[in-house]
């Protein structure tokens, strides 16, 4: 799974799901052409590839401000 993360102005988090892709190198390949595009070239570092398995339920047990939280410190952590 490949996405594009930032943070706004008003300090809240923008994610894009862009592809799914069977391996890494189409999901590198993705990325290339999404630097070349408007928004996505001004922030060339905050693509995330993700594996994921197939068929399988994910946030199960719903969420929480917590682990949002925890994605707003992680997110703002690898964009330094």
């Amino acid at each position: 799974m490949l996405y594009h993360t930032r943070i706004k102005k008003n300090n809240v988090e923008s994610v894009k799901s862009l592809g799914v892709y069977n391996n890494q190198i189409k999901a590198i390949e993705a990325i290339e052409e999404y630097k070349t595009l408007p928004g996505f070239k001004d922030f060339p570092k905050n693509f995330i590839i993700e594996k994921e398995k197939i068929n399988k339920t994910y946030w199960s047990k719903g969420f929480n401000n917590t682990e949002e939280i925890q994605i707003k410190k992680y997110t703002q952590w690898r964009d330094e």
